[in-house]
């Protein structure tokens, strides 16, 4: 019987040796190098529209990944719209007139003045249709790069508002989330509701 047991304790050493080998073989392999502690430092864009207006769509928050083009927001285009298509309509007639003066001038019936004025005046027509689709494309705004949207400049907006309206508000009540979600200072991506009760003057 001691022979036995003998026997059996030296195969439960092997094989506990042998599971220990294993582990230490385990340990010892490279492990590939996939994580870093540290910081990442971030720039900070800006995006605004050089014009005024009032705001017609906020399309992101406070806290939200974006991708590069991604809209962003846009502002109430009804007053570019209508000088857009006024500018059209001129540009229409202006071309007109410019074709009925070279037939006219071909004819040796106009004179070259005529010709140079409804020239200029086509031309004109076509750099203010410029001027007006560069304005309606300032309406809209898009992600210049993939990032963070750290605020979405609330106050600011209104600020631009007040002033497109030409009227000054008063700030009647500041409104966020309900209590039951609470704003964490380390964690911006909590305050992502902005509500303002304005009163104007």
């Amino acid at each position: 019987m001691n022979a036995l047991f003998v026997g059996q304790d030296r195969q439960w050493m092997r094989a506990t040796a042998a599971v220990a080998m294993v582990f230490l073989v385990a340990a010892c392999t490279h492990q590939p190098q996939d994580r870093f502690q540290g910081y990442v430092e971030g720039e900070f864009v800006y995006v605004a529209s050089p014009l005024a207006g009032q705001l017609e769509t906020l399309s992101v928050q406070r806290g939200q990944q974006v991708k590069i083009g991604q809209p962003l927001f846009a502002l109430d285009e009804t007053a570019e719209k209508a000088a857009r298509e006024q500018i059209k309509a001129a540009l229409v007639l202006s071309e007109a007139e410019l074709a009925r003066q070279e037939k006219l001038f071909r004819s040796g019936v106009a004179a070259s003045q005529d010709l140079d004025r409804a020239r200029s005046t086509r031309d004109q027509d076509k750099k203010r249709l410029d001027q007006t689709d560069w304005s309606f494309e300032q309406k809209k705004q898009a992600a210049p790069q993939s990032g963070l949207v750290y605020d979405t400049l609330f106050r600011q907006v209104l600020i631009e508002a007040s002033r497109a309206a030409r009227r000054p508000f008063r700030v009647l009540e500041w409104e966020g989330e309900s209590p039951d979600h609470p704003q964490l200072l380390a964690v911006p991506e909590t305050h992502y509701l902005k509500c303002a009760v304005l009163q104007a003057l």
